[in-house]
């Protein structure tokens, strides 16, 4: 009897000190989330970034099961790990793709950064409290006539018996089709994500062959309207010119698309967008430098030209001296506004935002940049911004 008293003794002595060592290891790691600097969305609710102590010891193992207790998000939520890229210094970069009820929420991203295998700063554009019914309405077949009315086309891609073949011989797959199928998954009408827009959708992969299109189309699983169309026709990079306003004809990379060329291309992180915003003030105005033929030599381009050049040049110089990815070393795709406002002749960094002359170049993650109309170099401005930029979302330096 006083053996078994001895060994239950020490079960639970081994019982209690688990027990101890777990409690001291969830409350370690909750604290490392309650001393992070933690800048919030305009909800209040979701984080756009979060920079941990270097004292801390968050791991991309555990940043999830903390993130979530820290925030109170329920089971509902799921981080899914969609990219994984390391850079020259030796720092990892994890994307994540956010998930409700087990579907995607459509632009809910969060990219983890590692060294020394912990994670030392994360950043992106969540959403919280979401409050949906993920069940549908309507069925997937009434979505997609909403769709097709929609797009409007005369002919699909699907209505060739020859793409049919093409698609099923070049994915190896005999089951291959352009037909569409819907996919159910959380989207808003908003350009900030933000959780009262959230709808249930299906989306639908819409390949049009005349006139030619091709577009991501949701539409509400509930009512059957639109939410959004957005191209996938958008990206095929071929060389350009143009006239700049102090280089002369330059060397660049430009889009081609059914309109004819563009100021865009994604050859270089997630991408080089440059817009018009014909001297407005708000981005309603901005829209698409075009051109008929691949050289922009007409005298409203030039300032376009400009910024897009100079853009292109500015991650060349990161990526080869430093082997930087855009200026937050994840490919941060860089949007650039040309023709912003009047009379303003200026270059800043004013903490959140780089400011150009003669361009707004508003960057993913809140950076924001004005444009201005005159400026001796433009290249000059813009390197020197863009370092202030990652100096800020890579140090957090502040400058005297």
């Amino acid at each position: 009897m006083k053996t078994y008293r001895i060994h239950f003794f020490v079960i639970f002595l081994l019982l209690f000190a688990l027990t101890a060592i777990t409690i001291h290891s969830q409350d370690k790691m909750h604290n490392d989330f309650s001393k992070a600097e933690i800048i919030l969305a305009e909800d209040g609710l979701s984080p756009v970034e979060i920079r941990f102590s270097e004292y801390a010891s968050v791991t991309k193992e555990n940043f999830f099961s903390q993130y979530k207790s820290f925030f109170g998000l329920s089971q509902d939520y799921e981080f899914v790990q969609v990219q994984e890229l390391s850079d020259k210094p030796g720092q990892t970069h994890y994307r994540f793709s956010e998930f409700y009820k087990g579907l995607e929420v459509i632009n809910a991203q969060l990219i983890l950064h590692e060294k020394n295998g912990v994670i030392h700063y994360a950043n992106g554009k969540t959403v919280h409290g979401i409050n949906i019914d993920i069940s549908p309405s309507i069925s997937e077949q009434t979505a997609l006539q909403s769709a097709l009315n929609h797009i409007n086309a005369e002919i699909y891609k699907w209505e060739i018996t020859e793409n049919e073949i093409f698609i099923k011989k070049e994915q190896q797959d005999p089951n291959a089709t352009y037909y569409p199928s819907g996919e159910l998954k959380i989207s808003s009408n908003s350009i900030d994500t933000k959780r009262t827009d959230m709808k249930l959708v299906y989306r639908f992969d819409i390949y049009a062959e005349q006139p030619l299109s091709r577009n991501f189309v949701d539409v509400d699983a509930v009512t059957g309207e639109i939410v959004n169309v957005i191209s996938r026709i958008y990206e095929n990079d071929v060389p350009g010119t143009g006239t700049s306003l102090y280089n002369g004809n330059v060397s660049m990379i430009v889009d081609s698309f059914p309109g004819g060329y563009r100021l865009q291309e994604i050859g270089r992180g997630s991408g080089i967008r440059t817009y018009d915003k014909q001297n407005g003030d708000t981005l309603s105005n901005a829209v698409d430098f075009v051109d008929t033929v691949n050289n922009f030599t007409d005298p409203n381009d030039q300032a376009g030209v400009s910024v897009h050049w100079a853009a292109e040049g500015t991650y060349d110089y990161y990526w080869s001296t430093f082997g930087r990815n855009s200026f937050n070393n994840s490919g941060g795709t860089i949007l650039g506004y040309a023709h912003l406002g009047v009379d303003y002749n200026n270059a800043f960094w004013d903490g959140t935002s780089m400011n150009l002359a003669l361009m707004q170049l508003r960057m993913s993650l809140r950076m924001e940049l004005l444009n201005i109309l005159q400026i001796l170099s433009i290249l000059m401005n813009l390197v020197h911004s863009m370092n202030h930029s990652a100096i800020f979302s890579g140090l957090r330096l502040n400058f005297i």
